[in-house]
C-alpha cells in the first residue's frame, strides 16, 4: 500500500511538471468585483478530520468578505457529514474514490458556475487533486497559495503568510487582498437538540449520569503523534483517584482491536464507549467537560464543540496545529511528556474552569 502511495504521488509530480507550461494567465484579485460574486467553492478534497475543521472559520470569514455570495465547499466523503447545519455554507460536494460517481461529481462541481475558487491545501505543499477539482470547478478566479513549484490549475496566487502561523491564519490570508480583516478562528461544528439528547441517553446506559463532570480520553491517532497506551492509563487513573471524575474512553475506526486487547489497563478507572458514527461520536464528545488526546482529529473536534483540551503533542509543531482560544493547553516535551506533566496541567486548566 505505501508503494502504491509512492508511486501515485510520484505520478501526479509528474503531471504538475508536464501541465506546467500550459499554465494560463495569472490574473489580479484586484480585478473580482466583491459585489458580482454569486458563487464561491473552497476545495480541501483529503480525509482528515483536523483539516476539514480547520476550514470552517475560513467560512466564516468568507462570508463576511462576499456577503451576497454562497458558499460551497468541495470536501472528502469520509467526514462530510459535520458540514450539516453549518451556517455559513449553502451546501457541500463530496469527493469519494468511487469511479461509477465520477461523472456525477464532475456534473455537480461545474454546474455550479462559480465565481470564485479556493484552493485550501497547506502552503508548503502542493496537492494534485484540489488543484485539479479548483480548475474543474471553472472558475474565472481559481486562488490558492504561491509555491517554488507553479500550480498550472490556479491564476491566482497569494504569498504564504511568513514565519509561525496558526494554519487557521493562514488559510485567512488567502482573503488578505480583499481587505476584510475581521478575523474568526473559532472552528464550528452545528449538532441538533436531538442528537444531543439521543447521547445523553447512550451515557446514562453506560451508567454515567450526563450532568456530571465527565473527562474524555482519546488514546488515539496516528502511530506517530501517539503518546504511549500505559502512560494514557496512569493518567486516567491518576484523575480518577485524586478528582474522582468519570472517565470515557473514547477510540476512532480501525481501532477497536487494539483498545479492546488493552481495555484492562483503563477498566478499573474508566469506561469505554460504544462504535459509534461520526455524528454520534461528536453529540458524546459535546458532553465532556474535559477532552484529553494526542495531536489528532478528536482534539480538532472537541475544540469546534467548545471543549476544553488538554493535548500530547509529540512533535514541535504545536503553534500551527494546538487549539486556539480559552481553555485550552498544550504539553510538549522533546521525546515525550511524562504523566505527572499532564496531571499539573490536567490541575491547572480544572482550577481555571472552576475560577
Amino acid at each position: 500500500m505505501m508503494k502504491l502511495k509512492g508511486l501515485e504521488k510520484r505520478l501526479k509530480g509528474l503531471l504538475f511538471e508536464a501541465l506546467s507550461p500550459f499554465k494560463g494567465k495569472r490574473r489580479q484579485p484586484s480585478l473580482i468585483d466583491i459585489s458580482r460574486v454569486r458563487r464561491v467553492l473552497v476545495v480541501r478534497g483529503d480525509e482528515r478530520l483536523g483539516n476539514l475543521l480547520m476550514l470552517t472559520p475560513f467560512f466564516a470569514l468568507l462570508r463576511s468578505s462576499f456577503p451576497r455570495a454562497e458558499v460551497w465547499a468541495l470536501v472528502g466523503d469520509k467526514f462530510s457529514s459535520l458540514l450539516e447545519g453549518n451556517p455559513h455554507i449553502k451546501g457541500f460536494i463530496t469527493w469519494g474514490r468511487n469511479p461509477l460517481g465520477l461523472v456525477r461529481f464532475l456534473v455537480r462541481v461545474m454546474g455550479k458556475r462559480f465565481d470564485l475558487a479556493f484552493d485550501c491545501s497547506h502552503q508548503d505543499s502542493l496537492s494534485f487533486n484540489n488543484g485539479l477539482f479548483t480548475f474543474l470547478s471553472l472558475a474565472p478566479y481559481r486562488i490558492g497559495f504561491r509555491r517554488r513549484r507553479p500550480n498550472p490549475f490556479l491564476n491566482v496566487e497569494i504569498p504564504p503568510p511568513p514565519g509561525k502561523v496558526h494554519q487557521i491564519e493562514a488559510y485567512f490570508t488567502l482573503l488578505s487582498p480583499f481587505g476584510n480583516q475581521v478575523n474568526s478562528n473559532g472552528m464550528e461544528v452545528s449538532l441538533t437538540k436531538e442528537e444531543v439528547e439521543r447521547a445523553k441517553g447512550m451515557l446514562k446506559s453506560l451508567g454515567v449520569d450526563p450532568s456530571s463532570f465527565l473527562v474524555g480520553i482519546h488514546p488515539g491517532g496516528r502511530r506517530d503523534k501517539r503518546w504511549d497506551l500505559s502512560k494514557f492509563a496512569s493518567l486516567a487513573q491518576g484523575i480518577k483517584e485524586r478528582y474522582g471524575f468519570p472517565l470515557l474512553i473514547f477510540w476512532g475506526p480501525g481501532e477497536r482491536d487494539i483498545w479492546r486487547s488493552n481495555q484492562e489497563l483503563f477498566s478499573p478507572w474508566a469506561i469505554f464507549s460504544p462504535e459509534l458514527k461520526l455524528r454520534e461520536f461528536a453529540s458524546l464528545l459535546s458532553l465532556c467537560r474535559i477532552f484529553i488526546s494526542g495531536d489528532c482529529g478528536p482534539m480538532h473536534l472537541a475544540s469546534a464543540l467548545g471543549i476544553p483540551t488538554l493535548s500530547v503533542f509529540l512533535v514541535d509543531n504545536f503553534w500551527r496545529y494546538a487549539p486556539q482560544g480559552p481553555h485550552h493547553r498544550v504539553v510538549y516535551r522533546k521525546g515525550g511528556p511524562e504523566v505527572e506533566d499532564l496531571l499539573v496541567e490536567f490541575h491547572h486548566l480544572l482550577r481555571e474552569l472552576q475560577g
